[in-house]
């Protein structure tokens, strides 16, 4: 019986202690992320556009900055332009202008110009 108490004191624990990223806003309209079971402040204002993208956060803000969150770091990856951000499970991908960006692990990359419209699929 002892055994049997120590194991699911052991199973309930390991489950417990698997924690996701997950955003969140406040009452007082400021982004958050629960990160590793930790909370992080990301913005003291409310983005106007969050996604998670396997593990990682893009938010945009409202003066139209796009934003990477990676690993408790934070990265502009476009000031001031407002993109159009279509993301999928595992990946994102913006439209500037007429210049299409995939975001990857070393910020965005540039894929494909005079771009007209486009989709965002995982396999």
């Amino acid at each position: 019986m002892r055994l049997l108490n120590i194991l699911i004191s052991l199973l309930a624990s390991l489950c417990l202690s698997a924690q996701g990223l997950a955003p969140f806003t406040t009452q007082q309209d400021r982004l958050f992320a629960f990160d590793n079971g930790a909370f992080t402040e990301l913005s003291t204002r409310k983005p106007s556009m969050v996604r998670n993208i396997g593990g990682r956060l893009i938010y945009l803000t409202e003066n139209g900055d796009l934003v990477l969150y990676d690993e408790g770091r934070m990265q502009t990856i476009e000031r001031g332009t407002r993109p159009k951000v279509i993301a999928s499970d595992g990946m994102a991908a913006y439209y500037v202008g007429t210049s299409l960006k995939v975001i990857g692990t070393n910020g965005a990359k540039s894929i494909a110009y005079n771009c007209a419209d486009f989709n965002v699929q995982d396999s």
